[in-house]
């Protein structure tokens, strides 16, 4: 799968092609998105498409209590 990788801004994510493996190691230690974007700036207009889609809890909502919500 491709997803976008961060060197550390916010703006500016480059395609990298993963496992799933790779993808766990991925997101515990960079900025990512689970999006690719035309000229690697994130934002909608340069929407080109994702593979995976990721969640994100904040506020102490877990992931327990999103399974019971969307089931």
């Amino acid at each position: 799968m491709k997803i976008g990788k961060s060197d550390g801004g916010l703006s500016i994510f480059k395609p990298v092609e993963v496992d799933f493996k790779g993808l766990t190691n991925l997101i515990i230690s960079h900025k990512y998105t689970p999006a690719i974007y035309e000229k690697n700036e994130r934002s909608s207009g340069n929407y080109i498409q994702s593979s995976i889609v990721a969640l994100d809890f904040d506020g102490g909502y877990t992931l327990v209590e999103a399974q019971q919500d969307f089931k």
